[in-house]
Order: structure tokens, then sequence, then C-alpha cells
């Protein structure tokens, strides 16, 4: 993996940081030690965030038994894990906030893979996995990057790949000479985000050749693929036939797939509308 890093800060200029909100609460959920008071009481110094981890919680996607007004109910309920999910998630909308149209179909793309990626590991796998939604929820962050520093370059190639079919990347490498998933992964690694999410962001689009985490890649794979498919953001014609490498690496057929696409769509377009 390697991203050419001064060749895109050439072109796209400096990279956004992490909110202080959101930085300062995964430096606390490090410390083993670190009381659930202790981070309600940080979360609510910023009164947005905790609106928007509540109004989160509180959604069919957690499935509490009851609503609740509590931060520390709601952290003891969804555990730290999916703290550090939300705040990532949440962290992430706030640095890169959707100004234009496709910006926003991009955010909702984003989210929608996040969504499916979520649910198509605890079906797939047998279980959830937190880290999946965000590993999800990053795939693209490189065209968000793009779109926001290069749009009259970058909009017209993103039109250009999901109206003929053709890949993002080549596209990519010819304009510009780097791609989405470089920035992405770069990004990552500024972050200091996990090597399975700066793996799968750099992966995404061929999990087949991940020396690690190949698993990871395949299923965000499967859940850009899903989003495209129920036109959850950026439609694509007929996504399916690049799942074969994530498909075999999953051993799933994409008739499964499909079918557990067709049987948790409704959730994600629900969830779509909180995020």
């Amino acid at each position: 993996m390697r991203a050419d890093v001064q060749k895109i800060l050439s072109r796209v200029g400096s990279l956004p940081p992490l909110p202080d909100i959101v930085l300062k609460l995964q430096e606390r959920l490090r410390d083993p030690e670190v009381s659930l008071s202790e981070l309600s009481t940080l979360v609510m110094k910023d009164p947005a965030f905790t609106a928007d981890i509540l109004r989160i919680a509180n959604s069919p996607f957690y499935g509490l038994s009851r609503p609740t007004s509590s931060l520390t109910q709601c952290f003891l309920i969804l555990g730290l894990r999916n703290i550090q999910t939300l705040a990532l998630a949440f962290g992430i909308k706030r640095a890169f906030p959707s100004r234009s149209f496709k910006e926003r179909l991009m955010w909702r793309h984003s989210v929608s893979t996040a969504l499916f990626t979520h649910l198509l590991t605890r079906e797939i796998k047998g279980g959830p996995r937190e880290e999946l939604f965000i590993y999800g929820l990053l795939h693209d962050i490189g065209k968000t990057v793009l779109l926001q520093s290069l749009p009259e370059l970058y909009e017209p190639l993103l039109d250009e790949s999901y109206s003929t079919g053709k890949e993002i990347c080549p596209l990519e490498k010819e304009l510009l000479e780097f791609t989405h998933t470089e920035i992405g992964y770069f990004l990552a690694q500024e972050w200091n985000l996990d090597e399975g999410a700066q793996t799968a962001i750099f992966f995404h689009h061929n999990p087949e050749l991940s020396p690690k985490f190949s698993e990871e890649s395949a299923l965000v794979r499967l859940g850009d693929l899903l989003s495209h498919h129920y036109a959850l953001g950026f439609p694509q014609e007929n996504p399916f036939p690049e799942a074969e490498p994530s498909l075999g690496i999953l051993n799933v057929t994409r008739e499964r797939v499909l079918s557990l696409g067709d049987r948790i769509v409704e959730s994600v377009r629900q969830e779509l509308e909180v995020f």
C-alpha cells in the first residue's frame, strides 16, 4: 500500500482534522479505567454532538427497549465500541459538511454502505462488528475530499464512472495521477485509525489483493455495491459483476447477498433519515 502524500497534497491542499470533541473522546476511550460518567461529561460539553449521539442511539438501528435522554444510560446500553463508532461517524460528518448536491449524495452513499456492511457482517459472519460500520462509512472518503477540493475536475469524472459503469480508479489515475483510495488511506493514517480501516479503504475495489483484512475489505465492497444497486446515493446499473472476488473471499453467492439486501434494504432506508 502506498499514498503519494506530496502529490496528493499539492492537488487537494491540507486534509481536515477530526473535531476536537472526537479526538478527546478517542483519547479517553483508550484508557481502560475511563468511567461512563466521565465520557458523558465530556460529550455534554458539545450540545450538538450530544443531540446527534442520542438521536442515533434511540433509533431502531440500536434497538433500545425504550427511549433514553440520559447519556450515561445510553452509553451503558450501547457499550464503549458503539460509543466510539458513533463519535467517529459524527466527527466525519462535521469534518466534511455536505454543501453541494453531489456531496449530499456521497454522504448518503457512504452511510448506506456502512449500514449494509454492518448488517451483512452480522448475517454472513454470524455477529456484528462495530468497526465494520466505520470501514463502510469511510470507504469513499477520498471521493469526498476530491469533491470538496477539486469539484470542477472531479464531478464530471464521477458522472462518467457512474453513468457508463467504467471503473473509477483508472479514470482518477489518468486525470489526477492518484486515486480516491490513496487519499482515503492517507487520511485514515492521519486520523490514527486502525490498520483494518486503512486496509479496507485502500482495497475496497479489489479485496482479493489485500495482504490482510481481505474479508473486511470484501464486506465493505459488497455493502458498497448494494448501496449502488438500490440507488441509495449514486445509482449504478448492474453493479454486481464487480462482486465476484468479494463473493469468493466470503464464500457466499450473489443470490444470497441480493436476497439479504432485499430483506434489509428497508431498515437501511429508515436509518438513512436519522443520519
